[in-house]
Parts: C-alpha cells; sequence; structure tokens
C-alpha cells in the first residue's frame, strides 16, 4: 500500500489496525539528559551549549552524547524540545532564554528572568519547536543568562533528569 524508498526496501509497513510503522533506521527518535550537574556555564552573558552526556534512547543513533548535538539522517519536518532546570540563579540575572539552534536557525523556546526563580534560586524552562531539517542537519540546545556572574548551574541526576533534550521525525 505504502511505496518504498525507490531503493527496493519496503520502509513502512501497514498494521491491521490501519496504523504506519517505519523502519527505526529511518524514524530517527531520541531523549537525552544530563546526569550529573555542569556548575558555573552561565549567568554573565556567556551562551552555553549544554552537553547531554546520557540517553534514554536514541532510536537511530544520531544524537551524540560527547557533543549534545543531534544530526538528522534524513530530510523531513522534526519536532524538537527541551527542559532544562537552571540551578544558582540570582535577581541580577534579568534575562534567561532557552534556544533550540539548528543549522537552518535558531529558535527561542523558553525565557525568564531572575527574578521569578523559586525559594532555592532555581527555575525550569521548558519548550519545543517544529523545524524543517535536511539530512545532515544538526541541533542542540543553547542557555543563556545576561547581568549577572558566572554562577548559574544546570541541574543534572542519575536518570531522567529534569535536564533534557528530545526529538523525532513527524513526516
Amino acid at each position: 500500500i505504502f511505496p518504498g524508498s525507490g531503493n527496493g526496501v519496503n520502509t513502512t509497513t501497514l498494521t491491521p489496525e490501519y496504523q504506519t510503522t517505519y523502519r527505526s533506521s529511518i524514524q530517527p527518535a531520541f531523549q537525552a539528559y544530563v546526569s550529573t550537574p555542569i556548575n558555573n556555564v552561565t549567568g554573565d552573558g556567556t551562551a552555553y551549549t549544554i552537553i547531554f552526556g546520557s540517553e534514554t534512547f536514541d532510536q537511530a543513533s544520531n544524537f551524540n552524547t560527547g557533543t549534545g548535538v543531534f544530526t538528522a539522517p534524513v530530510a523531513g519536518r522534526y519536532f524538537l524540545g527541551t527542559t532544562v532546570q537552571l540551578v544558582a540563579i540570582t535577581a541580577g540575572m534579568t534575562v534567561i532564554t532557552v534556544v533550540i539552534t539548528t543549522t537552518g536557525g535558531n529558535f527561542q523556546v523558553a525565557t525568564g528572568s531572575g527574578i521569578s526563580r523559586d525559594a532555592n534560586n532555581n527555575m525550569v524552562f521548558s519548550g519545543g519547536v517544529f523545524v524543517n531539517m535536511a539530512a545532515g542537519d544538526t541541533a542542540s540546545v543553547v542557555i543563556t543568562a545576561f547581568f549577572g556572574t558566572k554562577v548559574a548551574d544546570i541541574n543534572g541526576a542519575a536518570s531522567n533528569s529534569t535536564t533534557t533534550f528530545f526529538g523525532h521525525l513527524v513526516c
């Protein structure tokens, strides 16, 4: 019912319930997280690319835990999202941004201010974006806090941290 990739290999399957399934090698999906805290990354305007050093899953092996970068294996529309817990925020950090940076552009997905931090000087930021990506395009998460000193930390935990980066091919 569904065409293959053009090379004689079936890439999709129609189940009896009329659901389409894809081979994992062409249906990339990943979720990565920060497993230990990363200290003193921003606060003074430093743009820090978060290194998500552990994976919950990486269906098509397209996420690099050494760099925190996802590389699209095929062209298409991807949903990319992140949740970041920033620790040791000061009131002086009046502008905090979380940006998903791709080869095709930068997408600000969350903003905040140190004035809104909780009683423990922490904040959680989350957001996502649909992006067009060509095969070989990359994506990463960058956090920047301005107008303070470089004391803000990225929170991490042994498993499924509150600081995650995830994505998948939509179509």
